[in-house]
């Protein structure tokens, strides 16, 4: 929390009766304490006229939207937990400046929230003094909109030709059986003179494009290419087979592509609403729309925040498959992650939340480790069942096995990924995911995951699950069973040095 945040916080924390009347502190930064991690500090915990415990959490402004959500599902569940609190004593305020990433999250997050939750929208002064505050009204969509991850975009020479193309492109996603869709501007704006296409027109869908049943038909018509294994990618080519030449340059986009162009200077802008995107313009504005093409309140391709219910089926289903696209590349974690929610599923658990993060590339992570003692680049998962009767925590990360690694740096690398060039192409062309298992296992790297039942309580048991024979199976946890991935540096000194050096040879600047 940055300092205006925090004096945000101190503002509210002795003027509770801004967000609501008759509520009393109990105490800021209200401490959950838990192992592995999986505590935290409530930024506002308050009493209501009711007697209801009040948990109000601020949005940091550098927090995903989603991310935020994870955190308020956690710490309801620790407070039931560690402190003994039924669910029908608690209930819960989410506090924020800004709702542009929070509306669609929060609206559908309010669904499966396993307390009241309400929002509130709050304007400040520069010094923290907060000047009112409203509840913010939920977007109520029928059927909820997702962008796909699969996008497109044109690059165009001069601006004319992109502004004249537009048309175009609207008629080929038309004609390619498209409703709902959104065409950006996108144009350059800063100094490289590398960017030799300045001007692009940039194509969002929202997925899945067509029910279960009529997916044979659909792949009929497209003409289904069996190396694509995405739906959405097969729509592209549909497409384009519609569209046909246009541009100087096209090819496939992506969220992270889409933050990333605006990051290095481009600016977009929304041209084009079609279908719901039209119609619900009032509701989901053009900013909030760019920060859903870009995942920036949901998730990437190596990090998902999520909170659902296995009672909604088809955000349950949607939540199921971004899992397994998240966890691509560490097979132990997507297996035990896919067996934990069939599990949810088969218990019909209230609410499911969960935080992901899994670059896939412990080359980057090991050269942060070693030159710099940063482990923020490195894999981990939180899992959090609530219901009634119980809290159950997942807390997934990296181990080692404590024996020295015999090869250096230089040798490790050419036995994972062939060269360090080799590791340099895949990364390009985003295929790290196909080697980052066995580049573990050379280093007796091992993806762990820890289960805490009961967590502060004195029934709180841990254990470590494993697969066997494709089951879910817990082992008591030793205190000299785990050894925690921080120590591989101390017990490799060697080979992190040779590792450094060998990436300085052909990068600089490289993991900094």
């Amino acid at each position: 929390m940055n300092n205006l945040e925090a004096k945000i916080r101190d503002y509210l924390a002795d003027n509770l009766s801004i967000l609501d009347s008759g509520l009393q502190l109990i105490k800021k930064e209200f401490p959950l304490k838990n192992e592995f991690g999986a505590g935290g500090f409530i930024d506002i915990l308050a009493r209501d006229v009711h007697g209801h415990l009040v948990v109000i959490e601020i949005k940091r402004s550098d927090q995903a939207a989603r991310s935020a959500l994870h955190e308020l599902t956690k710490y309801v569940a620790l407070l039931k937990s560690t402190q003994g609190i039924s669910a029908d004593r608690i209930r819960a305020l989410l506090v924020s400046t800004d709702w542009r990433e929070l509306a669609v999250p929060f609206s559908e997050y309010q669904r499966v929230c396993e307390v009241p939750t309400e929002g509130r929208v709050i304007e400040t002064t520069g010094d923290g003094i907060v000047r009112s505050s409203r509840t913010f009204s939920v977007i109520a969509l029928e059927t909820p909109l997702n962008i796909s991850r699969c996008q497109d975009i044109i690059l165009f020479a001069n601006k004319m030709a992109r502004d004249q193309s537009l048309p175009l492109v609207i008629s080929a996603a038309a004609a390619a059986g498209l409703n709902d869709f959104s065409v950006f501007h996108v144009s350059y704006e800063g100094q490289k003179s590398q960017v030799i296409y300045p001007f692009g027109l940039y194509l969002i869908f929202s997925s899945p494009l067509v029910s279960p049943h009529e997916v044979p038909d659909a792949f009929k018509e497209m003409g289904w290419d069996d190396e694509l294994d995405d739906p959405d990618e097969n729509f592209l080519c549909f497409f384009r087979s519609k569209l046909g030449p246009l541009g100087e340059e096209s090819g496939v986009g992506y969220p992270e592509k889409l933050q990333k162009i605006i990051q290095d200077g481009w600016k977009v802008a929304a041209v084009h609403r079609n279908g719901r995107y039209a119609e619900n313009s009032l509701l989901l504005s053009d900013d909030q729309l760019l920060a859903e093409a870009t995942k920036a309140e949901g998730g990437a391709a190596y990090y998902l925040d999520r909170t659902v219910s296995p009672k909604y089926a088809p955000s349950w289903g949607a939540f199921g498959r971004d899992v397994d696209v998240v966890l691509v590349g560490n097979r132990q974690w997507r297996e035990i992650f896919q067996l934990l929610l069939r599990e949810a599923e088969v218990a019909a658990i209230s609410t499911v939340s969960a935080s992901i993060y899994n670059p896939t590339n412990i080359l980057l992570s090991l050269v942060a480790m070693f030159r710099k003692s940063e482990v923020g680049y490195l894999p981990r998962f939180q899992l959090v069942f609530t219901d009634e009767g119980q809290v159950k925590i997942y807390i997934g990360i990296l181990g080692w096995n404590g024996k020295k690694v015999p090869a250096d740096g230089a040798r490790w690398i050419e036995g994972a990924f062939g060269s360090l060039e080799d590791f340099m192409f895949f990364q390009h062309f985003g295929c790290l995911h196909d080697y980052d298992d066995k580049a573990r296992e050379l280093l007796g790297i091992t993806s762990q995951v820890f289960e805490i039942c009961d967590p502060g309580t004195p029934r709180q048991t841990i254990s470590e699950l494993v697969v066997e024979e494709g089951e879910l199976v817990k082992k008591a946890v030793e205190n000299n069973q785990f050894m925690s991935i921080v120590q591989f540096p101390k017990g490799n000194p060697s080979f992190g040095r040779t590792l450094v050096e060998r990436i300085d040879s052909v990068s600089v600047g490289f993991g900094e």
